[in-house]
């Protein structure tokens, strides 16, 4: 696999499937963490740490001080 692509994140762009956040450059996973909880702020709802891992498989700590820093940024 490693042949033909760059990394997993690089695999599933290409076939054009979403990428679990997980597999994704922090960066890029940072930016959708802050465009979801913009989507839900929109919405006129606050996203709690333990809907929002749960939704995203994610551990929040690997992104974010804590959901302060996140609220901030």
């Amino acid at each position: 696999m490693y042949n033909y692509f760059k990394n997993i994140f690089d695999l599933y762009q290409k076939i054009g499937v979403q990428v679990p956040l997980e597999f994704c450059p922090k960066s890029y996973a940072r930016a959708k963490i802050i465009e979801y909880v913009q989507k839900e702020y929109a919405k006129g709802r606050f996203v709690g740490i333990k809907e929002l891992c749960s939704l995203l498989c994610i551990k929040l700590s690997t992104y974010f001080k804590s959901m302060e820093d996140l609220y901030s940024k």
